[in-house]
């Protein structure tokens, strides 16, 4: 908490709501309300984002004005509603971030899962970084949202995450408001959060890199691995192996569909396909969509990837267990399905 200037000629009450609630929206007001030393606070709640704020008027238009101009990557905002209310000098010396509210109509938008951004992709590239090569890793700027979420207002303990106790060092990053994960409510570590498995139809045969290092030789060898993405699991081959492509047609009773392709960047993607600067922008967006492409004559692909069709369906990562899969050199590109199809 941070003291206020002594001036607090007037308070508003306003209500957000949109995509404000797993998008770091909490942190995000907190964040401007005490850089310009107001008052008040800030709460989930079924309906989305509840604030009450309390200085200077010019001041207070000033945070209104940034509220709606200054919004964090994820955040969108469908309407704002604020009213003046009576000034609480008796509540003006901080602003703090409450607890959330369970009743009400339940109007908030379930935000979506995002793809890893360049802060932590940058963390999980370092080897000094206690989250090097951590395939879990996010911050309130990316991550699962939608696939983690049981229940409206968004936090820890309505979401999957409830089961993992933060560690002391993610819980000092959760309550530091100058930390990227400053209450991000997925946040963890290889100490405290999820880990990486591998299993066979016998049981479990590999933990953390090791199941890493063992999915890479799976794949090299022409196998079939089942990846536990964010929202669930894709059938994933090596796309340049043609039996180990027929062999998913054949699992999947499915003799001629193209199957999706992954690959690590957009520069990959234009080895295969012909990429245009709008099509690289739908690639690059936050929610990793397949995006159809005119295919290139030549290349390593499998010709039964997509039999007959002059197009192939390209996407970029979207989860970090996909980034650490493709940044191994011999295996450049995934050829993929959902499990059921």
């Amino acid at each position: 908490m941070l003291n206020a200037a002594p001036d607090h000629s007037a308070r508003l009450r306003i209500r957000v709501t949109g995509v404000v609630q797993g998008v770091g929206f909490r942190p995000f007001v907190y964040r401007l309300a005490t850089t310009r030393r107001l008052c008040g606070w800030v709460l989930n709640d079924p309906d989305g984002v509840l604030l009450e704020v309390e200085g200077a008027a010019h001041v207070l238009s000033d945070f209104v004005a940034a509220l709606q101009s200054e919004l964090p990557p994820l955040a969108r905002i469908t309407s704002l509603q604020s009213e003046a209310v009576t000034p609480l000098l008796d509540d003006a010396e901080s602003f703090a971030i409450r607890e959330s509210k369970y009743s009400g109509s339940r109007l908030a938008l379930m935000p979506i899962d995002s793809c890893m951004c360049d802060a932590c992709l940058a963390e999980m590239r370092d080897p000094a970084n206690r989250r090097y090569r951590y395939p879990f890793i996010n911050c309130t700027n990316c991550g699962p949202r939608y696939s983690l979420i049981d229940a409206i207002p968004y936090d820890r303990a309505n979401t999957t995450m409830r089961d993992f106790q933060m560690c002391a060092t993610c819980e000092a990053e959760y309550n530091d408001p100058s930390n990227r994960r400053f209450h991000a409510q997925p946040n963890a570590c290889p100490v405290c959060g999820p880990q990486l498995a591998l299993h066979d139809a016998d049981g479990r045969l590999a933990e953390g890199d090791e199941a890493m290092v063992a999915t890479l030789e799976a794949l090299g060898a022409g196998l079939t691995v089942a990846v536990k993405s964010v929202g669930g699991f894709h059938l994933v081959v090596d796309a340049r192996n043609r039996a180990a492509v027929a062999r998913l047609r054949e699992r999947k009773r499915r003799p001629s569909k193209p199957f999706a392709l992954m690959v690590s960047s957009v520069n990959a993607v234009r080895e295969y396909a012909s990429c245009s600067e709008d099509e690289a922008r739908w690639l690059t967006s936050t929610g990793r969509p397949i995006v159809l492409l005119r295919k290139l004559d030549g290349g390593d692909l499998a010709d039964n990837i997509a039999p007959r069709n002059p197009n192939l369906g390209f996407m970029l990562p979207s989860a970090p267990l996909h980034e650490l899969l493709l940044g191994d050199p011999a295996l450049p590109v995934l050829g993929q399905c959902p499990r059921r199809s």
